[in-house]
């Protein structure tokens, strides 16, 4: 796998399940995530600019975006449809895939003046981003 596009492969393949009720007006997904994956940097390239980040910021942000999408198009749907709420729960797991640890992903609604509540997800979780937090769970053999 070319280096540029491993995280884009790693965060395709965290989506386990992805449903949508419409009487809840809501999509919800579960990604799970191995272990060893969440303390590894994984290489991407937008545009050219080669960089590297890892996995659980890379859900966080996408998630973000989806809301910011679902704001967008609730706007010029609302007559046909409209989605309330995102949804997500992130299940990191072992080698053995026993879930080592489940990030407490708050839902993703309107809430407060639209322009206060971008980018809160990675502010929240900020201690699941990056290796540090997940590097605990090998050292200390919860992760085994």
């Amino acid at each position: 796998m070319p280096k540029h596009s491993e995280l884009f492969h790693r965060y395709a393949a965290s989506i386990t399940e992805s449903s949508i009720t419409m009487s809840d007006r809501r999509i919800s997904l579960r990604y799970t995530v191995k272990l060893t994956d969440a303390i590894q940097a994984w290489g991407c390239s937008v545009t050219g600019d080669k960089r590297e980040s890892f996995i659980i910021e890379e859900i966080l942000e996408r998630l973000e975006k989806m809301n910011r999408e679902r704001k967008y198009c609730n706007r010029f749907s609302k007559e046909i449809y409209t989605i309330d709420e995102i949804r997500a729960s992130i299940e990191v797991v072992n080698e053995d895939f026993d879930i080592v640890h489940q990030i407490p992903v708050p839902g993703l609604v309107d809430c407060g003046y639209p322009d206060n509540d971008g980018a809160h997800l990675k502010k929240t979780l900020a201690q699941y981003c990056g290796p540090d937090f997940w590097k605990s769970y090998l050292t200390d053999g919860k992760g085994k």
